[in-house]
């Protein structure tokens, strides 16, 4: 599954591993998790067929960045477009590009969350 490779390319990026951790998680933030931290999920997929049996697979995952403070939070987005931008082939035959990046201040975690959506082909 994309997810798996997702998780296991972000999980072993030296600049995110050093920031994060092992605080990157699919699909939501525990409640008492120390932050920073990434959360992960997939929220699309399309097709787009361009011949009779196959086409081009795209899928959209959002990512979530929660830190403690508004320069950590632009640190972690910085390390994710870097990691993720523009990038053939690391996850599995793709290429991955940004395609919305968002400042969030959730103010009932009292965090800030920044979401970086990739899409994968």
């Amino acid at each position: 599954m994309l997810e798996d490779k997702l998780f296991s390319y972000l999980k072993l990026d030296p600049i995110l591993s050093e920031i994060v951790g092992t605080r990157i998680l699919p699909n939501n933030l525990p409640p008492n998790i120390k932050k920073p931290a990434i959360v992960y999920f997939k929220y699309g997929r399309s097709k787009k067929r361009l011949y009779r049996n196959g086409g081009e697979v795209t899928e959209r995952f959002q990512i979530n960045v929660y830190a403690d403070t508004y320069s950590k939070s632009k640190e972690i987005e910085s390390a994710l477009i870097k990691s993720l931008d523009g990038v053939e082939g690391r996850l599995g035959n793709s290429f991955s590009k940004v395609i919305n990046v968002q400042d969030l201040y959730q103010n009932d975690l009292n965090m800030i969350a920044l979401d970086v959506e990739i899409t994968i082909f």
